[in-house]
Parts: structure tokens; C-alpha cells; sequence
């Protein structure tokens, strides 16, 4: 069974799927709505397998990192218009994060900047909540599967030492 969470933040309608079989640390931008220039909802997939109280500032730090996803579209609609909004998250052009790797570590870069903000502004930016954004980072800026692999790891490792009993 999915829970779901909705909250309007800065006129936008945001609605957080909780996932149980996704773990925790794994969230996912899964809609955007818009109407003209404007984001008028988003939708966000989180997973909380394996979650715990002890690890509540890395679910919310993937939340704020999905949250910052949706407010660099918005961005890129201000700024640029629809032609390059469209592209960035449809994709049709060089525009296409998904096709342009250094769009897509801007675009993670940009949503981890924000995340980042608003870990602090809510006090839960610490060494671990910083180094859980730079192994998901070096992630997307590794050319090398093996490196993607280790960084991964990483992530894994500090994440789940949380979990063990202490």
C-alpha cells in the first residue's frame, strides 16, 4: 500500500508517493504539471523501505532534492520559455537532460544546491547529510560504471550504518 503526502509550497501542489519496496534513499520526479508558465503541481516518488527514525534526515534530504528538481524547472521555464522547459523534461533536443550529460549533472547539481538550502534552513545540514549529496552527485559526474558502482556503495554504507543497532 502506497501513502501519499500533498502540500502546496510556493503556489506549487506537491504530492509525495511514499514507496515501501523502493529503498529510502531512492526518490524519483515523476510529473510535472503546468499551466503557461507557471508548475502547478509535481508529483514525487520516495521509497521508505527499511526506514527508520534514525535515518529521517536522509528521506527528507531526497525530498528536498526532488522539491529542488521541480523548482529548477520552474527556473528554466522563467527564464527560457516553454521551447526549453519542454525539452528539458520531455526531451526533443540537445536541451534533453537525458540525453545531454552535463544538463544532467546541472540538473542534479542544482536540485542538490537547493536541497542543501533547505536542510540548513531546517537544521538537518550536518557532515552526513552533506556527504549523502556528494556520493549521489559524484554518482551522475563519474564517466566509469565501476566508479558509479563505488560511489553507490558509499552511499549504501553510510546510509545503513544508521540501521545497525548501536
Amino acid at each position: 500500500m502506497k501513502t501519499v503526502l500533498g502540500t502546496n509550497y510556493k503556489g506549487i501542489q506537491i504530492i509525495i508517493r511514499f514507496l515501501p519496496d523502493e529503498e529510502f534513499y531512492l526518490g524519483s520526479l515523476r510529473a510535472i504539471g503546468r499551466v503557461k508558465n507557471k508548475i502547478v503541481e509535481a508529483q514525487i516518488s520516495v521509497g521508505i523501505k527499511y526506514f527508520t527514525p534514525k535515518v529521517t534526515k536522509f528521506l527528507i534530504a531526497t525530498i528536498f532534492h526532488e522539491i529542488g528538481h521541480v523548482m529548477y524547472a520552474q527556473e528554466v521555464l522563467e527564464k527560457h520559455g516553454i521551447g526549453a522547459y519542454t525539452e528539458l523534461v520531455y526531451g526533443s533536443s540537445d536541451f534533453n537532460i537525458f540525453r545531454n550529460e552535463n544538463l544532467r549533472r546541472k540538473w542534479e547539481t542544482e536540485a542538490w544546491k537547493y536541497a542543501f538550502t533547505m536542510l540548513k534552513k531546517v537544521g538537518l545540514l550536518d557532515y552526513e547529510t552533506i556527504m549523502f549529496g556528494v556520493f549521489c552527485l559524484a554518482s551522475y559526474y563519474s564517466n566509469r560504471i565501476e566508479s558509479k558502482v563505488f560511489f553507490l556503495k558509499c552511499l549504501k554504507k553510510l546510509v545503513y550504518s544508521h540501521l545497525v543497532k548501536r
